[in-house]
């Protein structure tokens, strides 16, 4: 019963928000509860298909630097 997407949403709770505010990230099959739990979930390009299919939508691939690229173009303010 313990998932990546429990996981989310006790850290979510201790700090205040909610799941719909929450942004994940992932790109393996292990990744699919927290993709599905987060109000945001982005399967990286380069990932399973499990991830992609629980997904809300597919980021670039995860080398060399996917997650630093997904992060400027969801936030452009904080770069």
């Amino acid at each position: 019963g313990m998932d990546k997407g429990v996981g989310l949403s006790d850290l979510c709770e201790k700090m205040g928000l909610t799941l719909a505010d929450a942004v994940a990230a992932g790109d393996s099959a292990n990744d699919v509860g927290m993709l599905k739990a987060a109000g945001l979930g982005i399967a990286m390009g380069s990932g399973s298909a499990a991830a992609k299919a629980a997904a809300d939508r597919i980021g670039p691939d995860a080398e060399p630097h996917g997650i630093a690229e997904l992060c400027r173009a969801l936030w452009p303010e904080a770069f």
